[in-house]
């Protein structure tokens, strides 16, 4: 559809998520033994001897409170809380120690706002629009590192665009309207 809001929740399915193929996949099927448990906090992982019987937290309430305490026991768990969630959960519990957390990346939000000359329509398409891989792993050369004198191959990074929505973009602005920057042979307003 390339309507511009996949990264609020893409409403024609074609984002591909696990809602919409694994979970809605194992849902449909007449023998799935599949249970979903919703506003659920796991704060247990139950395992002996390295494999992982089940799991175990509350069932919380709206404002947070918590309501029951309850126990799946199951033959396969996916542990999918994110990279810092995720990894906060192996570590209480124990698990991977040497391993968990390592190598783990993350993507911080910067805003930049530009003032164009031309009309630039970036919610229409897809809302990723453009990388940069000079400085990163995924580098085809060494000339803009090079330009840049940016020699430490352990800070390496990849910058990516994206065009958000204007109102989550507008709610996302600060109150301040921070500094405004000039175009040459123009004054700053």
């Amino acid at each position: 559809m390339q309507c511009g809001f996949c990264h609020v929740g893409c409403h024609y399915e074609t984002k591909q998520n696990a809602l919409v193929t694994y979970v809605h996949r194992a849902l449909t099927k007449p023998d799935s033994n599949m249970r979903i448990y919703c506003n659920c906090d796991i704060d247990k992982i139950i395992y002996s001897e390295g494999v992982v019987e089940g799991v175990e937290g509350n069932f919380i309430n709206i404002d947070k409170t918590k309501l029951l305490r309850m126990r799946v026991n199951a033959k396969l768990v996916i542990l999918s809380a994110g990279a810092i969630a995720s990894t906060k959960l192996l570590l209480q519990n124990g698990i991977a120690q040497d391993t968990a957390g390592v190598g783990l990346c993350l993507h911080p939000g910067v805003e930049v706002i530009g003032d164009f000359d031309y009309e630039i329509k970036g919610n229409l398409g897809i809302p990723m629009a453009y990388t940069v891989h000079d400085f990163g792993v995924t580098r085809k050369s060494d000339l803009t590192r090079e330009e840049y004198n940016f020699d430490d191959s352990t800070d390496e990074f990849l910058i990516e665009s994206i065009f958000l929505p204007l109102l989550q973009f507008s709610i996302a602005l600060s109150a301040g309207g921070g500094n405004r920057a000039s175009k040459p042979n123009s004054k700053v307003q």
